[in-house]
């Protein structure tokens, strides 16, 4: 039944279109060429089809329309994508974000930055997604990298890189947004700017709260949600060539741990980031910041010794970019100093302060030549406390024999060095398990073959991409567990592992604002140590497809549907409760703007089943809907 309704909800999202609507429409290839400009993928401004890597954007547009509440949801109906919903009981995470099928519990491959700055937390290995200092009104645009990317951002990249870019401060205005939905959701938004040639700001707030998942077996878990996010963003510009940003904020969060009654974890994080940028010609910049982030966080408040963990670092970076041959080769030379400190005296049992120094250099060049083909190449070394010497290396070939259209093949080399908690832990878990690190961990090594095309059909209006990929990683990080008696957690770099897909994309743009898409990605696994485990724990096969139209004039409508095949939920056990059957997800919501100043909303998730699980734990990820209004008052 699924199928069906989702392919009506298709037809009347694509039948809908307004005359007015459709007088609007432009030449594709204009608004094409400005969503396609990216930043991420070489650290300097250009289009999508002149970059190294695989890139996509989710503009604030996007996130308008899509109706989410959860930035990981924005990223959920993207090819190449594993989201998976889960309120784990030991860290306190309530997802899961990887690409290319390297899940698990903690992603430590994918690093996601918010404007540049790394958000990655190494004690934990990955991101804690309902803990980024960062709200879904500040977000101007998120570019998703897909495939290794290390020379440019270091260790941890070797799945890519997800870029959260928030809204520049715009012209003197005041805005606020109220949503209320299913799990007794409450958000409020808030947010202030002001923008002038010599300085701007803009102060946003959002609180959030939810009730939390039902249980698997019925009931209401203990997994409730509290949060409060504050996010400052400025500039000064110095001299016209000269400008000073300025980054500060918080993010306080507060959720109950399924695994008990009365448990709950509570986090606390604090970041400040200065960066310098100065334009030394047309040719030439000069960028440099400094950034700070401290993060507390405190489990089981209840226990006679509760779980504490303090961790602190340090990032300061310089990069000059340089233009050459009248604009045909790029060059980037960057060095990059992280000094990331912890102490936990339950985690690093009798050694309870570790830290972890990272320094790296890289060089990055692209040059243009002939007018149809490029070539980019860059290495980086960096050397780590936990992981010694990492080198990494980039290559790629870009072609467009006509236009509208590109090919690109590329290579790349990657490491993800250990964290701190798998090379020195010593952490009881339960009183029958502890964890324990490994000294002799070694970073994981990846290798990556890729081709793909971009192209463009029917007047510009129908763009399709293809992405083929073949990786091996060596020394891959696993759990083992040693029984009986006390059962023993602890890391090893046994594994090799091949990870080998293609991820196919088809947008058609129906008119200016209107669009539908679908995206297919296939994605086999195979590893030597757990061949059954890995390769199931994955969605082999997952079809995306859905768009945005404009009805009416100031009514839009958006439509998300996602299949995955069925996989297991986790990595070592057999129990056929383990095993996640194959589900549809379809999602829709409809924004309605009366005024430039006022905006209605409402939105409904999980659509078609009342509820199913995606991850190791015993909730239910619900049916759910939402709604509310928003208001601007100034601006433009």
């Amino acid at each position: 039944m699924a199928a069906p309704r989702i392919a009506w909800a298709l037809v009347l999202l694509g039948g809908c279109l307004s005359p007015a609507a459709a007088a609007e429409r432009e030449d594709a290839f204009d608004f094409f060429a400005e969503e396609a400009k990216v930043l991420t993928a070489s650290r300097r401004v250009q289009t999508v089809r002149e970059s190294p890597v695989v890139v996509e954007v989710i503009t604030a547009e996007d996130i308008k329309n899509s109706g989410v509440v959860n930035i990981w949801d924005l990223l959920r109906f993207r090819a190449g994508m594993d989201v998976f919903e889960m309120h784990n009981s030991l860290s306190g995470r309530r997802s899961v974000v990887s690409t290319r099928g390297l899940s698990g519990d903690f992603v430590d491959e994918l690093q996601v930055l918010v404007d540049g700055r790394s958000v990655y937390e190494p004690v934990q290995s990955g991101v804690g997604w309902e803990n980024l200092p960062v709200q879904l009104q500040d977000i101007e645009r998120i570019e998703i990298v897909r495939g290794p990317n290390a020379v440019l951002y270091g260790s941890n990249s070797a799945e890519g890189v997800i870029n959260i870019i928030t809204k520049a401060p715009a012209k003197n205005s005041v805005s606020v947004r109220q949503t209320l939905g299913s799990l007794e959701t409450r958000i409020t938004e808030a947010a202030v700017e002001s923008a002038h040639d010599a300085y701007g700001y803009r102060f946003s707030h959002t609180y959030k709260s939810n009730g939390g998942f039902p249980k698997e077996t019925g009931g209401t878990a203990n997994d409730f949600y509290f949060a409060n996010n504050t996010n400052l963003r400025g500039y000064w510009r110095l001299r016209p060539d000269t400008r000073l940003e300025l980054e500060s904020g918080g993010s306080w969060t507060t959720n109950g741990l399924a695994m008990a009654n009365d448990s709950k974890h509570t986090h606390r994080t604090y970041f400040n980031s200065l960066k310098l940028r100065h334009e030394q010609s047309a040719d030439a910049d000069l960028e440099a910041r400094v950034s700070h982030s401290d993060t507390y966080m405190r489990m089981f408040p209840g226990d006679p010794v509760p779980f504490g963990l303090r961790f602190q670092q340090w990032d300061m970076d310089a990069m000059q970019q340089l233009g050459w041959l009248d604009g045909r080769m790029h060059t980037s030379v960057g060095f990059n100093y992280r000094h990331a400190s912890m102490r936990s005296d339950q985690i690093f049992a009798g050694n309870p302060y570790q830290e972890n120094r990272v320094v790296r250099g890289f060089v990055h060049d692209s040059f243009k030549f002939t007018d149809k083909l490029s070539f980019i190449a860059g290495v980086s070394a960096e050397h780590s406390d936990t992981g010694g010497w990492s080198p990494a290396v980039q290559a790629a070939a870009v072609l467009d024999p006509w236009t509208g259209h590109t090919f690109r093949a590329s290579y790349a080399q990657a490491n993800t060095i250990p964290s701190p908690t798998k090379k020195y832990a010593n952490f009881m878990l339960t009183s029958g398990s502890q964890l324990v690190g490994n000294p002799g961990m070694v970073p994981d090594h990846l290798t990556s073959y890729e081709v793909a095309y971009i192209g463009s059909w029917l007047d510009r209006k129908l763009i399709p991409e293809v992405d083929l990929y073949y990786m091996t990683v060596t020394h891959k990080t696993e759990v083992g567990v040693t029984a009986p008696g006390l059962m023993v957690l602890r890391p090893d770099n046994d594994n090799n592992v091949i990870a080998r897909g293609a991820e196919f994309k088809l947008r058609y743009d129906l008119a200016k604002g209107s669009n539908l898409y679908v995206n297919y990605t296939r994605q086999i696994l195979t590893d030597v140590k757990w061949d059954e485990g890995l390769r199931q724990g994955v969605p082999v096969n997952k079809v995306n497809l859905g768009g945005v139209a404009r009805l009416w004039g100031k009514l839009s409508a958006s439509v998300n549907a996602g299949y995955k095949d069925g996989y297991r939920t986790t990595y070592t056990a057999t129990m056929a409760s383990d095993n996640q059957p194959a589900y549809w997800r379809l999602d829709a919501g409809l924004v309605y703007d009366p005024t430039p100043s006022l905006e209605l909303f409402c939105s409904g998730q999980n659509l078609i089943i009342p509820r199913h699980r995606e991850f190791n734990d015993s909730l239910m990820v619900p049916r759910t809907f939402y709604g509310g209004a928003a208001y601007k008052f100034g601006g433009s």
